[in-house]
């Protein structure tokens, strides 16, 4: 009884954990959130039926379905998967739910091995998990595979393209921003038509606290930036607007070099850099081509004469 719970509830668990983070990877690949929320599905699925109704078929179905998902996650980790350009990152997320699958899978193995009174009995018992533990690793190569196949045609189903920055210096929200700078208003903030809902938070010393899109924040010495983001032209794409200025003599910073690095915090899909734009008086602008929704980190690094200092921003990106 205890086993067969627990092999349900690892199940439902590793199944919910698909099921969550599948719009993530919609956003991100559509094909891996097709797959997450169907294996999710599947999960669940068999979870309450194996729960409701235990059968040795269920049982069988329980660990080709666990250790093809584990071996399926371990070669992605190896190698590129398919509908993307590189190998999976391990992430906690991910970790968490192949353990549920793995604590699953000793369940189903101990419940098929548990009952034997004799040494026949056992050996016959131990050769058929064998034979089904091989079946899954087969099962999780043969997805992949046919995965691989699939790719070439479903192109719609694979990563959406992220631009470099090289591509940024010449994309046509580039040329509009740099001929048409934003204008200081009466207040000394950036004014812009646009405005973003998206959660920012400033990071000092490790610590976040909330941030107020346009508000200012001391980099180093008297050196001020004052920060403003605003929707890109992409899908998920945003425009980080600075304007740098001494606070003591209120001069602006003009030849300063500033470059920002991106990475989602909690889940690794890959990380990207970006140089910004000196569009002349002090104003800076830094696009960043974020490729899904998401919690994402920031970090900007200013490069100035005198007094360089750096900036982090958490940005928890929304539609």
């Amino acid at each position: 009884m205890k086993l067969r719970l627990s092999a349900s509830v690892f199940m439902i668990a590793a199944g919910l954990i698909h099921l969550l983070i599948a719009p993530l990877h919609w956003a991100h690949a559509p094909a891996h959130g097709l797959f997450f929320a169907l294996s999710g599905l599947a999960e669940v699925a068999w979870g309450i039926a194996f729960w409701r109704k235990p059968s040795p078929v269920m049982n069988r179905i329980g660990v080709v379905m666990a250790g093809g998902l584990i071996t399926l996650w371990v070669i992605t980790r190896l190698l590129p998967a398919p509908f993307g350009d590189e190998p999976g990152g391990i992430e906690i997320i991910g970790i968490t739910s192949k353990l549920m699958e793995g604590l699953g899978l000793a369940a189903l193995v101990g419940l098929s091995v548990s009952g034997a009174t004799s040494r026949k009995v056992k050996i016959s018992k131990w050769l058929e998990v064998e034979k089904f533990t091989a079946a899954s690793l087969m099962v999780g190569g043969l997805i992949y595979q046919i995965a691989v196949v699939a790719e070439p045609f479903f192109p719609e189903l694979g990563e959406s393209s992220t631009p470099t920055a090289a591509a940024s210096a010449v994309n046509p929200v580039s040329e509009a921003i740099t001929n048409s700078p934003p204008v200081e208003n009466t207040s000394g903030e950036i004014s812009s038509s646009n405005s973003t809902p998206d959660d920012l938070q400033l990071v000092v010393a490790g610590f976040a606290s909330p941030f107020v899109n346009g508000s200012e924040v001391p980099v180093a010495g008297d050196l001020m930036a004052q920060l403003t983001v605003t929707p890109g032209e992409e899908r998920y794409g945003r425009s980080l607007e600075l304007y740098l200025y001494h606070q003591t003599s209120s001069k602006p910073l003009t030849d300063a070099t500033v470059k920002g690095v991106a990475n989602m915090r909690f889940m690794d899909h890959g990380t990207f850099y970006q140089m910004a734009l000196n569009l002349d008086n002090g104003y800076y602008i830094l696009l960043l081509p974020f490729p899904m929704p998401g919690e994402w980190h920031l970090d900007l690094e200013i490069l100035a004469p005198d007094t360089p200092g750096t900036i982090q921003l958490d940005i928890n990106l929304f539609e």
